[in-house]
């Protein structure tokens, strides 16, 4: 009898270490999966390319021209190459939704990207909308998607 009642505290034990154990893991999981969906709440930046072919009013291709680009507070020069190819690269910023509401993240994204690009030619100037919420991935596939395929057409007046 004595054996029997030790055999069945042994059991009892080990049944309360393995649930024990089971509860543990799955408070565990539960933490990371809650960690995990914060840290993706948060807000996050990145970059998205402007790519094309630079053209005159008349479609002429500008061949290894200098672009002036102004983007909010930053102004940087793009070469064009001899097929008057560019590249452009814009930062973006997407503000930490927590504790806003909806059209508050929005103004909020409002004021840190700026809503136009100015691109400048010689005396020939360009605006473009940032369309910076269209490329905000933060974990981009590959640079094709977040590159905005647009030809310029510097007009001559």
């Amino acid at each position: 009898m004595l054996q029997k009642t030790y055999n069945t505290m042994q059991l009892t034990r080990k049944f309360n270490f393995i649930r024990q154990t089971t509860i543990l893991f799955a408070l565990t999981m539960l933490f990371i999966t809650c960690l995990t969906n914060e840290a993706f709440g948060k807000g996050c930046s990145g970059t998205y390319f402007i790519s094309g072919t630079a053209y005159t009013a008349d479609k002429t291709i500008l061949k290894n021209v200098t672009l002036t680009v102004k983007f909010g507070e930053e102004t940087k020069t793009v070469l064009t190459d001899i097929n008057g190819h560019f590249e452009i690269e814009l930062a973006w910023t997407s503000a930490c939704p927590s504790g806003r509401t909806k059209e508050q993240h929005k103004q909020d994204n409002k004021k840190i990207n700026p809503r136009l690009i100015y691109l400048s030619y010689a005396d020939k100037e360009l605006k473009l909308e940032n369309k910076w919420e269209k490329f905000a991935d933060c974990f981009p596939d590959s640079k094709d998607a977040v590159t905005w395929k647009k030809d310029l057409y510097f007009s001559t007046d």
